[in-house]
């Protein structure tokens, strides 16, 4: 039965309710008996209930014979304080009575009686006492009251590891293990109170055991677990443990996002991973202090683990290998040779440029040094010499300049030593001009790509670490706000407007230019065979996300416009978004929903209207766009239609 969501009092008529007491039979025209007790009512009140309306308007029931109203096996109280409900007379309800005034209110057919009991769930302070008795009400009787689920969803690993839950129905154990927002709680948990759960009843809930299991990830569950299921008598009989056994050493590759949140007043590195199979976003249970800053990089010898690079209070460069469960494996302190071999700590520059792909690690910096130009005698006016009958002295006449060096850094971590040392490759000079825009590495033929932009033109420095060769490659019609993307067997700059593929074999370099959509509010990341962004898009007025993979992109033609596909967003500020890595995770990984509970204060991303930034849609190819203006087109013929409608009824 469909009720009200707001429930409103009404006031009683002290004149009917005067009636009912002195059992008026004038007024009072029908008797309703509930066993031994028997009490007059006014018609004209009873049909609010759809159950006396259909007794008074329908011919083939008994009463019309009888002129009682019969109702049997419920209580006489409840019954009287329902009719007086519909009185306006409010009853007194608790915990011992809440089940009892549903059950009526379902069978009398009164909506506003059932959403006056909603009411009170959602006012009474909640307890894992209360929740035993609400949930199966609500699961019963269909019912949406808010503080019901919300203290469900903070408090269900309490509630699941006590008593509490044990004597709730099958359709409300189907209901919180198919709820994808209690994520949080692992299976462990979960699959440890159904067997309690089942065993608590063994006789009538054995029957349920075996659907209820399937809404049960088995991958997730431990090995321990999954002993213990198997030491137990009744579960091991169902045989559903041992066909999942096999699959739980088994892993999978996730992207996984690391952004920046706060808890408890603390910055900490979350990590976020994203199921294909499932089209959702997880958090996984590990949180990583943030630092100053610090950024993220595949380990694309073993995907289990990642590396970050930290930087502390001291300027100091970190290194860190770390697990999938978020423990640091090993660290490193980076420190610099010069030349001169010399040892020095990193500076600023090399923290924004430092760039990781397997053991190797690559960053750049920039010198200025004075140097010494000896200045021939053409500088001189040799005329005056000569009439003066003066000697040229080259030895003395020098000038002193300073000019801009660019170094590439390369060095080898290792897992067994407490640093990494990072060598000068080679120098470029820089004109004043000139600046070092990004960094990137390749991940398959260890290539590593330098943007250098110019006055006149910006060019790509590809170094190859295995014939420490130099190439470089002009690109033209760029914007200076670029970002340098390595993949598996080339390079993706990116602006506002534009990508460009690079990739460079010892035969010759292909360059390959593509057209997308601008927008100023985007972060773009890669991955072996895979660039996705991160924007605001107007349209939906949130956060999307995108992915195109390499091999497409290279068989679409140059100025063509690449295809991007959808998926789910994380829906975050676009500001505290890290970094994409490839984290390849164990099936039975801790993880929850964005949506849980823990994940709901997450800094979400910023709704805006269509007009602050409506040159996000400016190009009609957007898929975004056209799904738009398709419905605005239907909205605007469907309101014609209603027009034309009006119209005619007017004429």
């Amino acid at each position: 039965m469909e009720y009200e969501q707001e429930y409103e009092r009404k006031y009683a008529s002290s004149i009917l309710l005067r009636q009912v007491k002195e059992q008026n039979k004038d007024f009072c025209d029908v008797p309703v008996q509930v066993g031994t007790w028997v009490k007059r009512f006014h018609s004209c009140i009873l049909v609010e209930s759809e159950f006396f309306d259909k007794l008074f308007h329908t011919s083939k029931y008994r009463e019309h014979v009888t002129g009682v109203i019969e109702i049997r096996e419920r209580s006489s109280n409840i019954v009287d304080a329902a009719i007086q409900f519909l009185y306006n007379v409010e009853p007194d309800l608790d915990k011992d009575k809440i089940g009892d005034f549903l059950d009526i209110a379902e069978f009398l057919m009164i909506p506003r009686l059932k959403a006056f009991c909603v009411k009170w769930l959602d006012q009474t302070k909640m307890s894992n006492a209360l929740i035993a008795i609400c949930l199966p009400l609500c699961t019963l009787y269909e019912l949406d009251v808010p503080s019901v689920s919300d203290y469900i969803k903070k408090n269900l690993i309490e509630l699941m590891n006590g008593v509490e839950l044990l004597n709730i129905d099958a359709n409300s154990l189907q209901n919180i293990l198919s709820d994808q927002y209690l994520s949080y709680v692992t299976m462990d948990t979960k699959f440890k109170f159904l067997m309690k759960w089942v065993k608590e009843d063994s006789f009538k809930r054995s029957q349920y055991f075996e659907p209820l299991c399937e809404l049960v990830d088995y991958l997730r569950i431990s090995q321990a677990t999954i002993t213990l299921a198997k030491q137990d008598p009744l579960i091991d009989s169902t045989k559903i443990v041992s066909k999942y056994e096999d699959k739980q050493k088994h892993t999978e590759a996730y992207i996984a996002m690391i952004a920046k949140c706060q808890e408890l007043c603390n910055d900490k590195d979350m990590i976020m991973i994203y199921d294909e199979h499932k089209k959702e976003w997880f958090r996984l249970n590990i949180n990583m202090t943030s630092p100053i800053r610090s950024k993220y990089f595949t380990n694309t010898h073993d995907k289990s683990t990642f590396y970050r690079v930290r930087e502390e209070s001291s300027n100091e460069l970190v290194i860190e290998l770390c697990s999938s469960d978020g423990n640091i494996v090993a660290d490193s302190r980076v420190i610099v040779q010069s030349y001169e071999n010399n040892a020095t700590n990193c500076s600023d520059q090399i923290s924004k440029s430092i760039c990781i792909n397997g053991n190797t690690c690559v960053a750049t910096r920039i010198d200025t040094l004075e140097v010494e130009k000896r200045v021939a005698a053409s500088y001189f006016d040799c005329e005056y010499h000569k009439i003066h009958n003066e000697p040229l002295d080259l030895t003395v006449n020098c000038l002193k300049d300073d000019i801009h060096v660019m170094q590439l850094l390369i060095g080898r971590i290792e897992t067994n030593s407490d640093t990494t040392i990072l060598y000068p490759m080679f120098s470029i000079i820089l004109d004043d001009d000139d600046a070092l825009i990004d960094i990137g590495c390749s991940s398959s033929k260890g290539d590593v790509a330098m943007l250098i932009s110019t006055c006149l033109s910006t060019s790509v420095f590809i170094y190859n670490l295995g014939s420490c060769s130099l190439t470089q490659i002009e690109i033209v019609d760029v914007s200076s706000e670029l970002t340098m993307h390595g993949f598996q067997n080339g390079f993706a700059i990116a602006d506002e407007n534009d990508i460009t593929l690079v990739r460079h074999t010892q035969d010759r370099s292909v360059v390959q230019h593509f057209e997308i959509e601008s927008s100023p509010d985007r972060k773009m990341f890669s991955t072996d065979n895979a660039i996705y962004r991160y924007q605001y898009h107007s349209c939906v007025e949130n956060y999307t996300l995108d992915m195109t993979n390499i091999e497409e992109i290279e068989e679409t033609r140059s100025f063509d416009h690449i295809n991007w596909r959808q998926l789910t967003s994380p829906e975050l500020n676009v500001e505290c978004i890290k970094s994409v890595i490839v984290l390849e995770l164990p099936n039975n990984i801790d993880r929850c929903h964005l949506h849980c509970p823990h994940c709901e204060q997450l800094p979400r991303g910023r709704k805006r209207k269509y007009f602050d930034i409506w040159w996000d849609c400016f190009f009609p190819y957007c898929p975004m766009y056209q799904s738009q203006m398709l419905s605005n087109e239907q909205s605007d013929s469907e309101s014609d239609i209603i027009t034309d409608g009006d119209e005619s009824d007017q004429s």
